[in-house]
């Protein structure tokens, strides 16, 4: 994505007001790591409409259930549900404020919501760069998960040791 993410995701949560960056970007901003992405994903927690989203300049994608084009043609995949099985009101509750100077702050997904997002993603279809994300999370962030938060949020203890598992033998491919 040859854009500047940190603008479009502050534009975005301006336009939208109350969302939470998931996907790609929320790693890429979590981590500071950049990687490629065709689009960006947003859990909102507002009832924004439609018609809301096309009086905001927003383009709605034919085919495509809640995929639109921005005001400024970046495709935009927007969740109202839930984000691999975690509720929005879960993603938005925990989500992590970030500012790239005092006048632009984005709500993103906790590294949490991202870890399990991403492993449930990835054991459920052939998506490498879930894999990839995951690692750079390991690589850049390990010491900023908040465990007991990522037990909390996984579906039982077993996909909680699974996790636990992926991210031990990724850090020893490190």
């Amino acid at each position: 994505m040859s854009l500047d993410i940190m603008g479009e995701a502050y534009a975005i949560s301006k336009d939208l007001k109350d969302v939470v960056m998931v996907g790609a970007v929320a790693v890429m901003l979590q981590t500071k790591r950049a990687r490629t992405s065709f689009d960006i994903d947003v859990a909102l927690a507002t009832d924004i409409t439609h018609d809301d989203l096309i009086e905001l300049g927003y383009i709605s994608i034919e085919g495509k259930r809640d995929s639109w084009y921005s005001p400024r043609n970046i495709k935009v995949d927007i969740y109202r549900k839930d984000v691999s099985d975690i509720p929005v009101s879960t993603i938005v509750k925990t989500a992590t404020l970030l500012n790239e100077n005092t006048k632009k702050e984005v709500k993103v997904a906790c590294l949490e919501v991202m870890i399990i997002a991403k492993y449930r993603s990835f054991n459920s279809s052939d998506r490498p760069n879930d894999r990839a994300d995951l690692k750079t999370i390991v690589e850049k962030c390990l010491k900023k998960i908040d465990w007991n938060r990522l037990e909390k949020i996984c579906k039982n203890q077993l996909e909680y040791d699974e996790i636990v598992k992926m991210l031990t033998r990724l850090k020893k491919l490190g």
